[in-house]
C-alpha cells in the first residue's frame, strides 16, 4: 500500500509515527487509506485519523491521533503536554488536547479529553504541538480528579525541573477563573521553601496544624560515607540540639535507599 502514497504522505507520515488525519490528505489518499485499513493493514483511531499498522496504537501514536482528530489549530495539553515536555510520567488516558472555543470536534473517542478555551497560546511548542510547560502544568492541577493528584503533578514537575515554582505562580496569577489556584500558590511556596514532595508538603502541614514551630528544610549535611545529603526537615531544640526528620516517601520501599538516608 505504501508504493500507491505519494512522497508528501509518506513524509507526513514519518513524521507522525505513522498516524495521519483526513485534513491532511487528499480524497485519493483517503480511499487508499481506507481501503487499507478495510484490509486488516491499518487501524481507524478515530472516524478521521488512520494508523498505517495493523499493531494496537502506542501511547505516543494516541497522543498524535488526539491532536490529529481536533485539528490544526489545537494542542495537546495538561498532563500530556507535560509528558511530551520530559515529565518523568507515562501518557495516561484520556490524553488532552485544547481546541479553541467555537470549536467543538465530532465523534471524539472516550480516550481523548478535548478541553475548549477563548485563550489559545499564540506559540506552541514541540511535534505534536503542544502548550507550554507552565501553562501545561495549571491545566494539569486544574483538572486533577484530586487535590493529591494536583499537588504530585505540581511537585514533581518541579522536582524535575520541567517548570520552575516562581514561573509557575506567574502563570498561575495570569490565569482567569482557574480550579484549585490557592492549592497550586500554596505548592509553588512550600516547594520555594524546600518542600519537595507531596509527604513533606503534609508533614509541614501537621507542624502548622499543631502549632510546631516551621521545620528547616533541606540542610546540607555530609553522611557517614563521606557524601553530601540533604535532610527533608531539622528543629533547632532548646538546648540547641538538633532534632533531623527523615520522611519517607516511595523510592523508600526500596530498602537500599531507606538505609542510605538513615
Amino acid at each position: 500500500m505504501r508504493g500507491a502514497l505519494d512522497g508528501d504522505v509518506l513524509a507526513v507520515l514519518a513524521r507522525q509515527d505513522n498516524v495521519i488525519g483526513n485534513w491532511q490528505v487528499d480524497e485519493r489518499t483517503r480511499r487508499l487509506l481506507q481501503r487499507t485499513c478495510a484490509r486488516g493493514e491499518g487501524r481507524r483511531l478515530t472516524w478521521s485519523v488512520y494508523l498505517l499498522s495493523p499493531a494496537p496504537p502506542t501511547p505516543a501514536q494516541l497522543v498524535w491521533a488526539a491532536y490529529l482528530h481536533c485539528g490544526p489549530a489545537s494542542m495537546i495539553a495538561g498532563r500530556s503536554a507535560l509528558v511530551l515536555a520530559g515529565w518523568g510520567d507515562a501518557h495516561r488516558r484520556p490524553i488532552h488536547a485544547l481546541v479553541p472555543g467555537g470549536r467543538q470536534p465530532t465523534g471524539t473517542p472516550a480516550w481523548l479529553r478535548v478541553h475548549r478555551s477563548q485563550s489559545i497560546p499564540e506559540q506552541s511548542l514541540g511535534s505534536p504541538p503542544r502548550v507550554p510547560p507552565h501553562l501545561a502544568a495549571v491545566q494539569a492541577a486544574a483538572w486533577a480528579a484530586s487535590d493529591r493528584e494536583a499537588m504530585f503533578v505540581l511537585t514533581s514537575s518541579m522536582q524535575q525541573g520541567i517548570i520552575t515554582p516562581i514561573r509557575f505562580q506567574r502563570e498561575v496569577a495570569s490565569t482567569s477563573r482557574v480550579r484549585r489556584r490557592t492549592l497550586m500558590l500554596d505548592t509553588a511556596g512550600e516547594y520555594l521553601s524546600g518542600t519537595q514532595s507531596t509527604a513533606e508538603f503534609d508533614f509541614g502541614r501537621l507542624c502548622r496544624r499543631y502549632g510546631i514551630p516551621a521545620p528547616i528544610r533541606q540542610t546540607r549535611r555530609r553522611d557517614a560515607s563521606g557524601r553530601w545529603r540533604y535532610t527533608d526537615a531539622e528543629f533547632v531544640l532548646p538546648d540547641g540540639r538538633t532534632l533531623i526528620v527523615e520522611i519517607d516517601g516511595l523510592h523508600h520501599l526500596d530498602p537500599a535507599n531507606w538505609l542510605a538516608d538513615i
